[in-house]
């Protein structure tokens, strides 16, 4: 499982006019996608749909998102939140995980979801 959180001040004119918040940007994509990658066949990963990710912080449901086209983002309040996909593509969810958000910056998580091709 990959998992990978970035970072990055927001300018003005964001998302949300809130100080006191942040944007969560969710990327999730489902790999491998060939059996074997053999040169000139593109085996990148592919977007996930429909996926459905739970949001909490300190144990309570803050917010549920729908991936759609590899996408999802919400708005959120600076803290400490738990992401767990809870169902809909079918694959093998990443496990759950944390990450923190912080006011004016947006926080981009990769999910990586298991196809299950060997």
């Amino acid at each position: 499982m990959l998992v990978t959180i970035a970072a990055a001040a927001c300018g003005g004119g964001g998302a949300s006019s809130d100080a006191s918040a942040g944007l969560l940007q969710l990327k999730a994509v489902a790999g491998p996608t060939c059996p074997v990658q053999q040169a000139g066949k593109d085996c990148d990963p592919r977007p996930v749909d429909r996926a459905v990710v739970r949001i909490s912080a300190a144990g309570e449901d803050v917010k549920r998102l729908t991936i759609s086209h590899g996408r999802a983002r919400a708005s959120l309040p600076s803290g400490s939140y738990t992401l767990v996909v809870e169902e809909g593509s079918g694959l093998q969810p990443p496990d759950p995980l944390t990450v923190r958000i912080r006011d004016g910056e947006t926080s981009t998580v990769t999910l990586s979801f298991d196809t299950g091709i060997r």
